[in-house]
């Protein structure tokens, strides 16, 4: 399933207001029924998040797992649209008393304590970076020049393996022994870069 599939069943919207909000209907912008649209559309969500507070106490764990099997078809699919909930919530609440970084700290510690009778101390760290560039960590490993990556880049590099097949384990460790060797290489040379002894 994919958030921009406007035909999937009935969720926190209808198909109707999924394709208002995907630019799919003829709805005139500032008419009556675009202020109507809108209005529901913010109706739900407040009434979505209570919603979500009264499932964080009387769903079970059983329908929990199955919405979120790991094992799933649309693994992937949800995985993205989890990560881009906790966007909208973040997005909602940077300028909320308290701070979603806050809010985000208590809620982990009250399904803790809630459903897995443990206390933990929970931190969430939000610290402004310089946005990561493809283009720039291409420059930077073209021209080998991996201590230049910053850790952003780094952990952009990593995350994109894991979450592509298009490079396999073998073939990572199979080019960690080449940079291995090739650094080994440089370490036996002089530094004229001439090994050739009369």
């Amino acid at each position: 399933m994919s958030a921009t599939d406007p035909s999937r069943p009935r969720g926190l919207l209808n198909e109707r207001e999924r394709r208002y909000l995907l630019g799919q209907t003829d709805i005139e912008p500032k008419s009556q029924a675009e202020r109507d649209i809108r209005a529901t559309i913010r109706n739900r969500v407040r009434h979505a998040i209570h919603d979500f507070a009264l499932l964080f106490y009387q769903l079970e764990d059983r329908d929990i797992e199955q919405v979120f099997d790991p094992r799933a078809d649309d693994v992937a699919e949800m995985r993205t649209a989890l990560e881009e909930t906790l966007g909208l919530l973040y997005r909602a609440t940077i300028n909320y008393h308290p701070p979603f970084p806050y809010l985000a700290k208590e809620g982990i510690q009250r399904a803790e304590q809630t459903h897995f009778d443990r206390y933990v101390k929970a931190t969430v760290d939000v610290e402004p970076t310089a946005p990561v560039d493809p283009t720039v960590i291409k420059e930077k490993v073209e021209a080998q020049r991996p201590q230049d990556l910053t850790v952003e880049e780094a952990a952009w590099i990593a995350e994109t393996i894991v979450a592509s097949d298009a490079v396999s384990f073998t073939e990572l460790n199979q080019a960690h022994d080449q940079v291995r060797d090739q650094h080994a290489g440089r370490d036996d040379t002089s530094p004229s870069g001439d090994t050739d002894h009369d």
